[in-house]
């Protein structure tokens, strides 16, 4: 059983999702404890208890404080079982975050599966359906995954009403990641989605985007959903990376200040050599960690390491004898490579 003090560091959502992750794949129970001590509302949350609730499903688990606003959490994984799986958030809560708690557990099953999710697909605080399937999936796949990502229905906050599925193959032809070149620049390109929202709200976020980006192309479109909801997404493409920045409109929030925020992430990126902006970074680090328990080293640049990331690496090897360095090489850039460890 290992024990795990959530709380400490970033102290959020990504130290379950992690641990979780982890313990269904190596078998090894794990304990819990101080779960979301970082945060103003502590404890399980809808989307957390969703993807705990998925795993235990896929393992045979035994948990213990499964719980609505639980702090405390004991999982016991049984062997994984390939299926079609399909969970509900039930509110709003991220569909992406329930799904990258799964996947990587899916891909350690011994046949093709399938998890579709319902809840919210473009919501605060969490990575939206689109960096997941542009700019997260690409890069695992590079690794020898199968993973394939579809949006069946779109969700915001606070309606929900979102659906996504991701169809995954066993993860047998392992290799590592090696990113650290963007390659050549294939320009930026917006997109404004819109549900129930009026159109002049996507023509002001796309002419505040005019006026701080040159824009290769740039597209509004309606869309259905059970509810309001606007997302501006900027994909900064290069040859080897498709990097999404993504702003979400909400009431008192005028839309210029929406646009302006993505260009300047943007911009920021941009104006730098880093392939993984920091949320990125931070997602990669469990595949390419997986990679190694394999053989395969990977190295990767990224632009910023963030204390969410530090506590990642910190729960990784709770579970994993696996090297993990981090290597400042100028202002704007940290090398991080992940390799098999040289331990006994």
């Amino acid at each position: 059983m290992i024990t795990i003090d959530a709380s400490l560091g970033e102290g959020g959502g990504q130290v379950l999702r992690t641990a979780i992750s982890l313990s269904s794949i190596t078998g090894k129970a794990v304990t819990l404890e101080g779960i979301r001590g970082g945060r103003s509302k502590p404890g399980l949350m809808r989307q957390h208890l969703t993807g705990v609730r998925a795993a235990a499903q896929i393992t045979g688990a035994k948990t213990d404080g499964a719980a609505l606003r639980s702090q405390t959490l004991v999982f016991e994984p049984g062997p994984i079982q390939p299926g079609d799986y399909e969970v509900a958030v039930g509110t709003a809560g991220s569909t992406v975050l329930v799904a990258q708690t799964v996947l990587p557990i899916l891909a350690f099953a011994d046949a093709p599966s399938s998890l579709t999710v319902s809840g919210g697909t473009h919501v605060k605080w969490s990575p939206s359906f689109d960096f997941f399937h542009q700019s997260f999936l690409p890069q695992v796949n590079a690794m020898g995954l199968s993973a394939s990502a579809e949006l069946i229905a779109h969700g915001f906050y606070p309606a929900g009403g979102g659906t996504i599925r991701v169809d995954v193959q066993p993860w047998t032809e392992t290799r590592g990641l090696e990113l650290v070149d963007r390659g050549e620049s294939e320009g930026l390109h917006a997109e404004v989605l819109l549900a129930h929202v009026k159109p002049s709200v996507g023509t002001r976020e796309l002419d505040m985007l005019e006026r701080r980006l040159t824009l290769a192309s740039q597209d509004l479109r309606n869309v259905d959903a059970a509810g309001g909801g606007n997302a501006l997404t900027v994909a900064a493409r290069f040859a080897n990376i498709d990097m999404l920045f993504t702003g979400l409109g909400e009431r008192g929030v005028k839309a210029e200040s929406v646009a302006r925020s993505v260009a300047d992430r943007v911009r920021r990126y941009v104006g730098g050599t880093a392939c993984a902006e920091e949320y990125l970074a931070d997602q990669l680090l469990l595949p390419c960690a997986l990679a190694a328990l394999s053989g395969h080293s990977s190295r990767f640049t990224a632009s910023e390491i963030s204390l969410h990331t530090r506590t990642n690496i910190d729960i990784i090897r709770a579970f994993l004898r696996v090297d993990i360095d981090l290597h400042q090489t100028d202002r704007t850039v940290w090398e991080i490579t992940v390799k098999p460890s040289k331990a006994d």
